[in-house]
């Protein structure tokens, strides 16, 4: 069996191997695991933002109800075990090694067969599965990955439910260059008599996820955002209306987290049909801190806040929380991108809140270096900072002596900042 050290060095190793959509590969892979994704009643989430938070609601308001929940949610932010989640506990290192040694055997016997070794994302997936079966875990909550019909995670033949996060535009080399084209392959998770729930769309986006829940003979459940009302700040976070539930609390600032709580309510309020879960369940649930890098709060002089927005639909959901939450503050942005996201649409949608921007490298191939994205802010910016590296971008930031700082770009910089505040304010 490999050790934790080995395993991350595999890891490393299969990443290289890029993305590879298509169901083919998995499929002989959970065979060898004896398709043990088929053993578990499983909530399956698609969409382009909100999937993670999601999640993360709907697992903590099972949890309340006292069922043991397996969480599968991508990208990690902190710590590569975050994928892994058992009643919101990461797993282990030591399990993780486990794990990845029984599915690196299996690889190994498709190769054997003259197969191609699964990707990193097709192995994830088949170590969450051993997690869950390890914890004889009662549900699985399971986010795709950037599609729906060729995601490795659509490897279920009958989920419990398929639910929606809004879907915009992401992935268009991959999903297709248009809305409708991104809808359909996000929509391709549905299965026969299966729950469609979805959060507020946009109209050619609903028509897609109607018409394919309909052809399946689902359920269609939406979030309907005139059923969301009386929002306001608190100490803590928001509280607002939602349907007949009165007085929600949420401990999140960020707007856009009381749709992703609303759609899990809307879950769970189809999942209670069949299971014990109460309105006590749902308020309790809700009031779980957010996922890491969704709005989070880091500092308070300046106030520093991480958010993982890289794209249109989510720089359009962040600047409303901006909005409502920064009027007349001096605010400096920290930014990071990479290539193949729409950073012009981003940095546009962003301007107008400061005129004030710190441009810093992302690591990787698909990295944007600080001076191209610089070249790109230099249209809707006056102000524009160059870092070289994380700790050069903070320090730049923090000598602007702004009330408000915000991190923002790609969620695999949002440890790197962090760790650099800390190391600054403990100074």
């Amino acid at each position: 069996m490999m050790n934790y050290e080995e395993t991350m060095k595999l890891i490393e190793e299969v990443a290289k191997l890029g993305s590879v959509p298509g169901l083919e590969s998995i499929k002989e892979l959970m065979k060898q695991l004896d398709n043990i994704q088929d053993t578990f009643p499983v909530l399956h989430v698609a969409g382009t933002n909100g999937k993670g938070s999601t999640c993360h609601y709907m697992a903590s308001i099972l949890k309340e109800a006292g069922y043991t929940v397996g969480c599968f949610m991508t990208p990690d932010v902190y710590c590569y075990e975050d994928k892994f989640i058992i009643d919101g506990d990461r797993i282990t290192k030591e399990e993780l090694a486990r794990y990845y040694s029984v599915v690196e055997d299996a690889c190994q016997k498709m190769t054997e067969k003259n197969m191609v070794h699964p990707t990193l994302f097709e192995m994830e997936v088949a170590v969450a599965f051993l997690a869950f079966t390890a914890h004889r875990v009662d549900l699985v909550i399971l986010e795709c990955g950037m599609g729906g019909a060729l995601d490795a995670t659509n490897i279920l033949t009958s989920p419990l439910q398929c639910i929606f996060t809004p879907i915009g535009m992401d992935h268009m080399a991959f999903l297709g260059e248009d809305i409708e084209s991104i809808a359909l392959a996000k929509s391709g998770i549905i299965k026969e008599k299966t729950t469609v729930i979805t959060a507020p769309q946009k109209p050619p986006v609903l028509e897609i996820l109607q018409k394919q829940t309909s052809d399946k003979e689902g359920d269609f459940c939406m979030v309907a955002r005139e059923e969301i009302r009386n929002v306001h700040n608190t100490r803590d976070g928001l509280v607002f209306d939602y349907k007949d539930y009165k007085k929600l609390e949420i401990r999140a600032q960020a707007l856009y987290q009381i749709e992703n709580a609303s759609t899990a309510i809307l879950a769970c309020e189809q999942l209670a049909k069949h299971l014990s879960i109460t309105q006590e369940h749902i308020r309790h649930g809700l009031l779980i801190k957010p996922p890491f890098g969704r709005f989070e709060q880091i500092a308070q002089k300046p106030q520093v806040y991480l958010d993982g927005a890289h794209n249109e639909p989510a720089a359009l959901r962040l600047s409303k929380t901006v909005e409502n939450k920064f009027t007349n503050k001096s605010i400096v942005y920290i930014i990071g991108m990479l290539k193949d996201k729409a950073c012009e649409r981003v940095l546009e949608i962003m301007s107008q809140h400061t005129q004030t921007v710190v441009c810093m490298p992302t690591v990787g191939e698909r990295g944007l270096s600080a001076l191209e994205l610089s070249e790109y802010a230099k249209a809707y910016y006056k102000h524009i900072e160059v870092a070289r590296d994380c700790e050069q971008a903070v320090d730049r930031a923090l000598q602007l002596k702004p009330e408000v700082i915000i991190c923002f770009g790609s969620l695999s910089q949002l440890k790197n900042i962090k760790d650099c505040f800390r190391k600054r304010i403990e100074e």
